[in-house]
């Protein structure tokens, strides 16, 4: 009877601490919760439209930060109703079977779902240098360990072509990084 009365309880014993886990995440991330009306933003007047057309012209990057996502875009539009950027079709078709409609062409971001928006640029290029001068000075390195073997004709093919690599692995990994890590400043928040 005992032996009965054990394993009986265990499956309300684990229901039992689950249920308590999942209380103690949910508490966990309400209390770790930004407050959202708190970062919200009035709608703009006229002259901060102007000097928000004025900082986005000419901006090849810009990055709109709302309550519930990041949207990245070349460029914006703004009004009074809010910010409106173009979509990107990343799946477009070779053939449509009717025109596009003028509401999909935008996105539209309400002023109070703004959070912050950030005018930029790509650093793809100086990603792309620093990843390739690192990657030739530790090829130089690699050849200028097996130097001796280099000039005889050795295994030194083989530090060459290691430091090949190490300048293709440089520049790939710099172009990356640089693509990933725009730099942006906070034009409206």
């Amino acid at each position: 009877m005992c032996l009965r009365f054990h394993t009986e309880n265990r499956p309300r014993q684990r229901q039992s601490r689950l249920a308590t886990a999942l209380a103690l995440v949910a508490a966990l991330a309400l209390a770790l919760r930004e407050p959202v009306a708190a970062a919200a933003a009035a709608v703009p007047d006229d002259a901060a439209l102007a000097t928000l057309r004025a900082a986005t012209r000419g901006t090849p990057l810009l990055r709109v930060t709302t309550t519930r996502a990041e949207f990245m875009a070349n460029r914006a539009r703004f009004d009074s109703s809010g910010v409106y950027l173009p979509r990107v079709d990343r799946h477009a078709a070779l053939i449509t079977v009717s025109a596009p409609r003028p509401e999909d062409a935008e996105r539209r971001i309400a002023w109070p779902d703004v959070e912050r928006i950030e005018a930029g640029h790509s650093r793809i290029g100086v990603g792309l240098l620093s990843g390739l001068a690192l990657g030739g000075a530790l090829g130089a390195v690699t050849i200028a360990n097996n130097w001796h073997d280099v000039q005889a004709g050795g295994d030194g093919g083989l530090a060459v072509y290691v430091a090949g690599l190490l300048v293709i692995g440089g520049g790939t990994a710099g172009l990356l990084i640089g693509a990933a890590n725009p730099q942006m400043r906070t034009i409206y928040r």
